[in-house]
C-alpha cells in the first residue's frame, strides 16, 4: 500500500471517529481527488459541507471538482 492509500485509510477511520471535524473531511476529499477516487471525494466534500456549509475550502476545492 502506498503512501496516499494509507493516508486515506487513515484519514476514512479519523472522520468514522470524529465525524464532525471538518478538516478531516477536507484532507479525505483532497487525497481521494488526487487519487482519482472521485465518488469519495465528492462524499467527503458534501459532509464538510454539511457540517459547515460555509467553509470556504470545502467550496472552492468541492466547486473544482464539479467543473
Amino acid at each position: 500500500m502506498g503512501d496516499l492509500q494509507r493516508a486515506i485509510s487513515s484519514l476514512s477511520a479519523s472522520t468514522t471517529i470524529a465525524p464532525r471535524h471538518v478538516a478531516a473531511h477536507l484532507l479525505l476529499a483532497s487525497a481521494s481527488q488526487k487519487a482519482g477516487d472521485i465518488d469519495t471525494a465528492k462524499e467527503a466534500y458534501e459532509r464538510a459541507l454539511e457540517i459547515q456549509p460555509d467553509s470556504a475550502p470545502a467550496l472552492v476545492n468541492y466547486g473544482a471538482l464539479l467543473r
